[in-house]
């Protein structure tokens, strides 16, 4: 009870990859919940973790206001740190098919796309919306999710909005997407945080499904395929 994980993430090995906060620390389980691999971080808040193509580890530390990646050895090979965002809550990083690093600032409004260097490429606000993920598309687009109200707005490659997933009423209106996974059918699974609850969209942003009234809150949903 005194832990919490704050990202699981379903690989596409048919592994787990999950964090467990305030003990810094990642872990890989198998399907029969073995533990294959662990990275540990002392002093840390670790809010995100995604295992890249390389077999690298992407992180970022809240407290430290750093976005960094390690290698299955547990070296840290790439860092960058922010410290002008300390205390804004950064959440959750995701690296893009150019080999740049998407970063959501929450409580500041924003999203910074960080080159390899660790500059500020592109930077996007979103005022009192508190982002809290984006997950870069393979058409060089994003699906965003933000709260205050809660949706998840799917964009393309030149910004523009071409799918928004939000529910059409006070009842059904998502509260805050912390998380989301995209469906091959081109809906989207979302977990609603304040809400506890998980939501299934179809294509075009209706819901098809929904998982109500759970006993805690979810911060991150993923799909095993």
């Amino acid at each position: 009870p005194t832990h919490r994980a704050t990202e699981a993430a379903a690989l596409p090995n048919g592994h787990v990859l999950y964090i467990e906060d305030p003990k810094g620390l990642v872990t890989e389980i198998d399907e029969t919940q073995k533990v294959v691999w662990q990275y540990k971080t002392a002093n840390a808040s670790l809010v995100s973790a995604q295992r890249l193509p390389n077999g690298n580890t992407l992180l970022v530390d809240d407290v430290a206001t750093k976005v960094f990646e390690v290698s299955p050895a547990g070296e840290v090979v790439w860092s960058v740190a922010k410290p002008e965002y300390k205390g804004q809550a950064m959440r959750r990083a995701r690296r893009t098919a150019q080999g740049t690093t998407i970063v959501a600032v929450q409580k500041a409004g924003l999203l910074l796309e960080l080159d390899a260097t660790g500059a500020v490429k592109n930077k996007w606000e979103f005022p009192n919306r508190m982002p809290a993920h984006a997950l870069p598309a393979p058409d060089g687009g994003m699906w965003i999710g933000l709260a205050g109200p809660g949706e998840v707005r799917r964009v393309d490659a030149a910004g523009k909005v071409t799918t928004v997933f939000a529910g059409k009423n006070d009842a059904a209106r998502m509260a805050w997407t912390s998380g989301f996974a995209p469906l091959p059918n081109g809906g989207l699974i979302v977990s609603d945080y304040m809400a506890n609850r998980i939501v299934e969209f179809d294509a075009k942003g209706n819901i098809v499904h929904q998982i109500k009234n759970l006993p805690w809150a979810v911060t991150s949903v993923g799909v095993l395929r």
